[in-house]
């Protein structure tokens, strides 16, 4: 694989990601069942992938307890990221997760006990205003405020999860990783769902949830990690911004949410503040010494 068909399957892999929101306005299951039906056909997809390469399953017992820790994070970020969607619409879901970098910069330098630079603060100051913008927004009723809420603990879990995976995962494999957070976040759904629930589910319903969990899941983090062995940092946090985007684009399709003007204001400063966040730490990371 060269730089270019890398290159593609970042896109393809963000493009995936992308449609999670739209997918899950598009199902008539409750955030829960969603979640559970993502993460066991996200699980099921990795554990073949894992299979087929030969890949040991057997891991550690501490380790094995970290990544369940984490998949009660990965359960969390999920739910309330569905729950967002929900709530309010694709674009408010999609734009308040996207926070996640901001969160992830500042719980690193609180872990690293070191000051947080002026950018960042700048950069939190302009998210608070998109935000409040987005909250001005009274086009999607009254519920607007809790899907921001739910988006904005969806980013925070998954900064959350984001920094525990550096921890775990350079000595082991991120595939193996993904499996075991993905069968930890179906174990959690599995304590809250009524079995009337399950029965329920329309047969377009369980099609919507494999394609989520086999595509949007399964597929899209391999092809994601595949494309780090030859795409930088820096490269793959600025293609990541693209990810809203995608999703506000086919939620207008697909679903004909339309956002408004003053959720399209928020969105533009949200994703300018956060391309240029994702941009500074990439290469703050790249320069570090190894």
């Amino acid at each position: 694989m060269n730089w270019t068909q890398a290159y593609l399957k970042l896109h393809i892999a963000v493009f995936l990601f992308g449609v999670s929101g739209v997918l899950g306005k598009l199902l008539s299951t409750s955030p829960l069942l969603t979640v559970a039906g993502r993460t066991f056909f996200g699980a099921m997809c990795l554990l073949l992938l894992l299979l087929s390469q030969g890949v040991g399953l057997r891991v550690p017992r501490k380790l094995g307890v970290q990544m369940a820790l984490l998949g009660v994070l990965l359960f969390a970020h999920w739910y309330s990221f569905f729950l967002s969607i929900e709530l309010s619409t694709v674009a408010i879901g999609v734009l308040t997760f996207s926070t996640f970098p901001l969160f992830t910069v500042f719980l690193e330098a609180l872990a690293a006990r070191r000051p947080v630079h002026f950018r960042d603060l700048a950069v939190a100051v302009l998210v608070v205003a998109a935000l409040g913008i987005a909250v001005t927004d009274n086009t999607n009723g009254s519920n607007i405020l809790l899907g921001v809420g739910a988006g904005v603990f969806s980013g925070f879990s998954f900064a959350l999860l984001q920094v525990g995976n550096l921890r775990i995962g350079q000595q082991n494999s991120p595939l193996t990783v993904s499996l075991y957070q993905n069968l930890t976040a179906f174990g959690c759904s599995l304590f809250f769902i009524e079995l009337q629930e399950v029965k329920q589910i329309s047969l377009s319903d369980w099609l919507l949830l494999i394609v989520l969990g086999v595509f949007c899941t399964g597929i899209a983090h391999t092809l994601y990690i595949a494309s780090l062995r030859f795409v930088s940092a820096r490269i793959a946090s600025l293609v990541a911004v693209l990810e809203p985007i995608y999703g506000i684009l086919l939620a207008a399709v697909l679903v004909e949410e339309v956002p408004s003007q003053k959720t399209l204001a928020g969105a533009t400063i949200l994703l300018i503040a956060m391309g240029v966040e994702s941009h500074q730490e990439s290469r703050q990371k790249a320069n570090a010494p190894e």
